[in-house]
């Protein structure tokens, strides 16, 4: 490698290392069985989306001749191609058998996951009455050949492919869909929970689906198809529609693009792998090949019949957010947020709290005003709720609907016609940047004068989520505060950016570069003998700017410690990084808020924000950091950071691009800083931790 990119990592190889690390927790002895097979799943899910997203959007830029070079690895787009494919080869084999074992584990249960080649024939003799009574009669099976086209195969969909034989020796592929009115698992009548997939059945029969053929070779597969769509790019192809339905083509439109990906499972034969391959237009390298179900979708009906009242030993100690101590819910919320700011912690503490403060707003006298940005949004939301009954109560309600939320567009669109018929104001953000920020403003009236409550988050205005995600929420009477917010709406109503902000840190133009010179006013603390401190909490650091600030500013002596869960691209371990601790943790919730410390405690500036580190988040977004000035929620997020740079049970320390968990020292106490969150909630708001934390 060339020694100008020691220092930094290439970013799709950082995120398969983050991936890994969720495969670990998997393999994790300490972790219970349902929470370590979950995380067998969560491996292949993100690994799904990884190669919707990320590989596809490389194989597009190779595809228009755009291939480009990495500027942190010097890789172009075709290495990039090969270094995922050489490091997936290993990784898989490792996901592969992390499944098997727990599942091994799991039969002192009473679960056996059963395969095709070894039942008993009993076994085989129920699944063979199964097949031909609840299966073959709703088959809809393709010959492929001549006189018919190769069937369109949707994205992660499971099929059976076979080699099929004529009678005159004609060679044809035969393809079977696996249609999702089946149920995925089919149990054996037994005293005990053994089941066969419903795909392995379709494997274990294809003879008697293709009864005119001779069946010489099959196996299970699904593809991958590229979902990295230009939205703005197919927004100029349908430049006389609204915007909602150019979204609503754009989705339709990406739901036919091309493979980047096929699996098989149970193939021995290369002959039908060489036959999809070719026929999806698909190289070799673009085929993988495992052990293991294809999706692990069913885990979740596994988890339905060993629930955790019955078996708690299977899962975390059970965990309910608590009641913040910060506000009483049995008061007017915004009279208490106008005298002392607060700080949520979810889901260590209650979402409802955020919920109240909408439903109070919708229908509070003086409230005139409700603006808020929605990203990614529960079903049946509670906050859309109170969002349309402060629309029909004649609040002004301005609401901006991100619709290029991936894969969470369709949702957002049938969110924006239900606020819109309730009487909301709909904004759809900017043409170039997509607005991920977590913004709220209040406005009402007091005493003649305009008052605000501010909120801004790191975490989507999401119910279901809040319960598995650690994010923050500050929120503030501050007027300044409050007059930064508004003109951010009024930015976004405009279509335009927000070039100038005192108080808040907005992307993309006055987030990154704040945050530079923030970091360089550090630098030169140090410089000048003092001791300059810098700590980030973040999800992913990929901006080169930053990244070079943050290396020359640990060549002047700061000590600077970053927690960052997922995606890192600079290395520690060099004498140009000596200064720099990275560290992840991967555990029960997922570490989602970011934190941003600039100084020694005592002259320390503290900011949450929505913003990641990433070239995406600081120049492509709108996002937004507010700086937390309220003194309990300083402690707070102090005490946070302090618990987490001291976890020796879920962390992960970096040098030179390679991750390994921190081992306890013998006598030395265990702190898993989640579990330690989880019992300062409890014991502040005056109840009894869980045990086994």
């Amino acid at each position: 490698m060339d020694k100008k990119y020691r220092l930094y990592e290439n970013r799709d190889l950082s995120w398969l290392k983050f991936n890994e690390r969720c495969l670990r927790e998997s393999e994790n002895p300490d972790n219970p069985l349902m929470e370590r097979l979950g995380f067998a799943s969560i491996f292949q899910t993100n690994l799904d989306e990884f190669f919707m997203v990320r590989v596809g959007g490389i194989h597009d830029r190779i595809l228009f001749n755009k291939n480009i070079t990495d500027n942190k690895s010097g890789m172009n787009d075709l290495e990039q191609l090969s270094a995922i494919h050489h490091v997936l080869i290993k990784l898989l084999k490792k996901a592969d058998k992390a499944y098997q074992r727990v599942i091994a584990d799991l039969r002192m249960y009473g679960l056996y996951h059963l395969r095709p080649g070894s039942l008993s024939k009993r076994a085989k003799t129920y699944f063979e009455k199964y097949f031909h009574n609840e299966i073959q009669p709703y088959l809809f099976p393709s010959v492929v050949g001549k006189r018919s086209n190769f069937p369109f195969l949707e994205n992660n969909s499971i099929y059976l492919g076979v080699i099929l034989k004529t009678e005159d020796g004609q060679k044809l592929l035969g393809i079977v869909p696996l249609r999702s009115a089946f149920p995925r698992m089919v149990f054996l009548p037994s005293k005990y929970k053994k089941f066969l997939l419903i795909e392995d059945i379709l494997y274990l029969f294809a003879e008697k689906i293709f009864s005119h053929f001779k069946v010489e070779a099959k196996s299970i597969f699904r593809i991958t198809r590229n979902a990295d769509l230009d939205a703005e790019e197919a927004l100029e192809d349908h430049e006389k529609l609204s915007y909602r339905k150019s979204m609503e083509i754009l989705l339709k439109k990406r739901k036919r693009l091309a493979p980047v990906r096929i699996e098989f499972s149970g193939c021995e034969s290369s002959a039908l792998e060489e036959h999809l391959i070719h026929d999806l237009n698909l190289k070799k390298e673009q085929s993988y090949r495992r052990c293991i179900p294809l999706s692990l979708s069913f885990i979740e009906e596994i988890k339905s019949i060993y629930k955790r009242d019955k078996h708690p030993e299977l899962y975390y100690p059970k965990f309910s957010p608590q009641m913040s101590q910060a506000l009483n819910l049995q008061e007017s919320l915004i009279g208490q947020i106008m005298k002392k700011d607060s700080l949520l912690s979810y889901p260590y503490e209650n979402f409802g709290i955020f919920i109240q403060l909408l439903r109070e707003a919708a229908v509070h006298t003086e409230v005139e005003s409700i603006s808020i940005t929605l990203y990614r949004e529960a079903d049946n939301s509670r906050i859309v709720d109170a969002l349309s009954i402060a629309a029909e109560n004649g609040k002004n309600v301005t609401v901006l609907v991100e619709l290029r939320a991936r894969f969470d567009e369709s949702h957002n669109i049938d969110i924006s016609r239900q606020l819109e018929q309730s009487g909301a104001t709909i904004l759809y953000g900017l043409e170039d940047y997509k607005v991920h920020s977590k913004l709220l403003l209040i406005t009402f009236k007091e005493a003649d004068q305009t008052r605000y409550i501010t909120q801004v988050g790191t975490g989507n205005y999401n119910e279901s989520t809040a319960n598995l995600y650690a994010d923050f929420a500050y929120i503030t009477a501050d007027p300044v505060i409050g007059q930064n917010a508004s003109r951010v709406f009024t930015a976004l109503k405009g279509g335009k950016l927000v070039r100038k902000s005192e108080t808040l840190l907005v992307s993309p133009l006055c987030l990154k570069p704040r945050v530079i010179k923030l970091i360089e006013e550090q630098a030169a603390i140090a410089r000048a003998g003092g001791e300059g401190r810098l700590i980030f909490k973040l999800n992913s650091l990929s901006d080169v700017e930053i990244i070079d600030a943050l290396i020359a500013a640990s060549r002047a002596g700061v000590k600077i410690d970053l927690i960052i869960r997922g995606i890192c691209c600079l290395k520690t371990g060099y004498k140009a990084t000596e200064n720099i601790t990275v560290r992840s943790i991967i555990g029960r919730f997922l570490e989602h808020g970011r934190i941003y410390m600039f100084g020694q405690k005592e002259n320390r500036r503290i900011f949450i924000s929505s913003a990641d580190f990433m070239t995406r988040n600081t120049q492509r977004r709108v996002e937004i950091a507010v700086p937390v000035t309220d003194r309990d929620a300083i402690s707070y997020l102090e005490f946070y950071v302090e618990t987490q740079l001291s976890d020796n049970v879920k962390s992960s320390l970096q040098e030179k691009g390679i991750y390994k968990k921190i081992q306890p020292e013998p006598g030395k106490i265990r702190v898993s800083s989640q579990n330690e969150f989880i019992k300062y909630a409890y014991i502040q708001a005056g109840n009894k931790p869980p045990k086994g934390l």
